[in-house]
């Protein structure tokens, strides 16, 4: 029996770019992806379909949306496919954030004044820090973060933004380039409370 009658026969239900398929979930393999440390923040799937994926393509898998994080092999023979392994990522990104860029103006003899100006927008997800992993470096006066805001990679975000949520403001603390892949930004960053 072929991979692709196997795949049929044994394989899960999901849904991949609209269509109703079957696919081998390689739950391990995810586990130990290139042993990337965003796998700690990231749910990684890794399917074996017998369907062409690209990378624009979307999958949900029990029940959960996903998009394409990397094509880990596509064999074919004589051009004809034999199967796709994919790995996707959780497409939980479902909060509209905005950036700003500040500027200080220092004209004439009035004291500075701030000014910020819209630049782009993106998809997040934000995560709230458990007040352990804060409250000890608070207490010595630091500026710490309070909020966690991942998005996908764009080499505009810098560490002087302002992220606008809402009616809410962040200041960025640090901007992390998930082990220099290009492929996501991990902001932290502190809610600025008097905006």
């Amino acid at each position: 029996m072929n991979l692709t009658n196997l795949i049929s026969k044994y394989g899960t239900k999901i849904t991949l770019d609209n269509q109703n398929v079957k696919a081998f979930l390689d739950s391990e393999k995810s586990s130990m992806y290139k042993k990337h440390k965003f796998l700690s923040s990231f749910n990684v799937e890794v399917i074996l379909t017998d369907r062409e994926v690209s990378l624009e393509s979307t999958a949900t898998i029990k029940g959960k949306n996903y998009k394409v994080l990397e094509i880990l092999d596509t064999p074919t023979i004589k051009d004809k496919l034999i199967y796709s392994e994919v790995s996707f990522y959780e497409d939980d990104f479902i909060h509209d954030i905005e950036f700003y860029k500040q500027k200080l103006s220092t004209t004439g003899c009035n004291l500075p004044t701030e000014t910020q100006q819209s630049y782009t927008t993106a998809k997040a997800r934000i995560k709230t820090k458990k007040p352990n992993d804060y409250l000890q470096y608070a207490l010595q006066g630091a500026k710490v973060p309070t909020h966690t805001i991942t998005i996908r990679y764009d080499e505009s975000v810098n560490a002087s933004d302002v992220i606008h949520y809402g009616d809410r403001r962040f200041e960025i603390l640090t901007l992390e380039n998930i082990d220099e892949l290009n492929i996501f930004l991990e902001l932290n960053c502190i809610e600025v409370l008097n905006a």
